[in-house]
């Protein structure tokens, strides 16, 4: 599960050829692989001034405060691991991928980050895009060197190939099924995640909007692969929003930031 707070500068996570010449002015460009200088203080409690560690079925390890003087660090949206617990993939809805590796104390409990680096989202060219309502990037699956992300604003579910060291352009967009209408702008797919694989949906993605809601107020979500494609709603309760989700290994389905829980056997 992964709690992110927007802002740059200071985001939370609680706990992921061709043989031929080419000339240079015709070869494909590049964005840069930036390191950014990164300090984390561990966060020992989740509730400020409390010892409290079980919430339900979860248990809360630890977290990390992460600051940077780096320009573009900060609104990272979505982490997942590539390596259990180690070496993490993610995005930020500025426009930037992101990787670097959790460091842990001898209780096995995060207490830093290491060789974190940033890379801007490119075009087909291989060109850095700076317009933010082109790569407003929320939700993020990591599956077989996959990687399947949610846009906002520019409605999209798209894969990418990956890469730390050069991510390039999306190779596929895939169909989401929730009608295009009833995305709202700045409200689209927060949650991209694969089922359970031993469940009925046989890890397929399910997408989860942030506040696109239907006629009876729920909110839009569907499952986009698998044997039971199709569109479903969140029940929603209160004023909280979606910004991420998970599924555990009993196949339920968490959505963070949100007072909704949903079963997906």
């Amino acid at each position: 599960m992964i709690f992110s707070g927007g802002g740059i500068g200071r985001t939370v996570f609680a706990c992921v050829l061709a043989c031929a010449a080419v000339s240079p002015a015709l070869a494909e460009e590049r964005a840069p692989v930036e390191p950014a200088e990164v300090s984390a203080r561990p966060i020992t409690e989740f509730h400020i001034g409390r010892d409290q560690k079980l919430f339900g079925p979860l248990e809360f390890v630890g977290g990390l405060e992460m600051t940077s003087p780096s320009r573009d660090f900060g609104a990272l949206s979505a982490l997942r691991f590539l390596k259990p617990g180690s070496d993490f993939i993610g995005v930020a809805d500025t426009g930037f991928w992101f990787f670097g590796t959790i460091t842990h104390d001898a209780d096995k409990r995060p207490s830093g980050v290491s060789n974190f680096r940033m890379q801007q989202m490119v075009d087909a060219s291989g060109r850095p895009i700076d317009k933010k309502w082109e790569v407003d990037a929320e939700g993020l699956a990591v599956k077989d060197g996959i990687a399947t992300v949610g846009f906002e604003r520019e409605q999209r579910v798209v894969q990418f190939r990956i890469d730390p060291n050069n991510m390039k352009a999306p190779f596929k967009t895939l169909d989401y099924l929730v009608p295009a209408q009833e995305l709202r702008q700045n409200r689209g797919f927060e949650t991209v995640t694969h089922a359970n694989p031993h469940g009925q949906h046989e890890g397929g993605l399910v997408v989860v909007s942030e506040k696109s809601l239907d006629k009876a107020g729920n909110i839009y979500a569907a499952i986009i692969e698998g044997p039971k494609k199709g569109v479903f709603s969140v029940k929603r309760n209160g004023d909280f929003d979606i910004t991420d989700g998970a599924f555990l290994p009993d196949a339920t389905c968490f959505c963070s930031n949100a007072a909704s829980r949903w079963r997906a056997g």
